[in-house]
């Protein structure tokens, strides 16, 4: 019986030990290859580019936020994005794809996980689909459209 209590604590702190690592690696490449952009701090950058940090936006986007960044990364964005009272017009991000897909389901992870607290992952194998088959700019503004409108919703029925 001890020896099981032994090998749970040992599973337990590897565990913890890779999944420190994976955050480590994570925020490495975030300001390898996002901070320029999208700021150190996710922030984002006025008039370029968007906040990555929006806790509120992860939260609505619910199971749907890994295909939504999933998609950003592979399948790039352009067109016109409303952050707040931030508008960011003709907005011109390439798709990510020259990264290997475990690279980028890792910095998709740390978004969603570290900077944002949202319980959700990505995985390579998301990141291979939306590589084969990027999803439509159209798709994935409809995608964050549909959480703006569900919050926009909730606040009007919360202000009745």
């Amino acid at each position: 019986m001890r020896s099981k209590i032994l090998l749970a604590c040992l599973f337990a702190v590897a565990g913890s030990t890779l999944q420190t690592a994976h955050a480590e690696e994570g925020a490495t490449l975030f300001l390898q290859n996002c901070a320029a952009c999208h700021g150190a701090d996710a922030l984002g950058v006025e008039g370029l580019a968007p906040p990555l940090k929006n806790e509120s936006l992860w939260r609505r986007l619910g199971d749907s936020a890994s295909a939504y960044i999933a998609g950003i990364v592979t399948g790039g964005m352009s067109g016109q994005l409303n952050v707040g009272d931030q508008e960011y017009r003709d907005l011109v991000m390439p798709p990510q794809t020259h990264l290997p897909s475990e690279q980028l389901a890792t910095i998709a992870s740390y978004v969603l996980q570290k900077i944002n607290g949202h319980p959700v992952s990505v995985s390579a194998e998301q990141i291979e689909a939306g590589k084969i088959e990027p999803p439509a700019h159209k798709a994935l503004q409809a995608l964050r459209q549909k959480a703006e409108d569900e919050n926009r919703t909730t606040l009007a029925q919360a202000r009745n």
